[in-house]
């Protein structure tokens, strides 16, 4: 985030230098100018482009890529959450399946796309007992 800042912050002194103001006239109003206005769109919208690359476009294909890798990773005894915010157990995830096997409680088994993972379930209590082993090596 701090070098998106950073490249806005370098690159909005050079739009507004593209902005050329028109040449007044005797009369007070501000003559057309027809080039100054054509390179200075480009520019702006240059800039909105790699503003909107930076900050909406690559992080969702980076999400996207996340996505596929968890979904093509999924295998027997996987604990996940699914998009319908099912928790449960993987069963049976084949190779080249769309759908996989879920047990969700004892003995209900259903079967899901693979793309309705949204990610795997970690457990709480095992991330306590990490922390909690943390705090104690440092007392020590």
């Amino acid at each position: 985030m701090k070098y998106i800042s950073a490249l806005i912050a370098y690159l909005l002194p050079l739009a507004a230098f593209a902005q050329d103001s028109a040449p007044v006239t005797s009369g007070g109003s501000a003559a057309p100018a027809a080039t100054s206005g054509v390179e200075g769109l480009i520019i702006q919208l240059g800039l909105i482009f790699v503003i909107f690359y930076f900050l909406l476009i690559r992080p969702q294909q980076r999400k996207f890529r996340e996505h596929t890798k968890l979904v093509s990773s999924l295998k027997k005894g996987d604990k996940v959450i699914t998009g319908a915010g099912f928790y449960g157990t993987v069963l049976r995830a084949g190779e080249g399946d769309k759908s996989i096997d879920i047990e969700i409680a004892k003995d209900v088994v259903v079967k899901v796309l693979r793309s309705s993972v949204s990610e795997l379930a970690i457990d709480k209590s095992v991330i306590a007992d990490k922390a909690d082993k943390k705090v104690k090596k440092g007392k020590k």
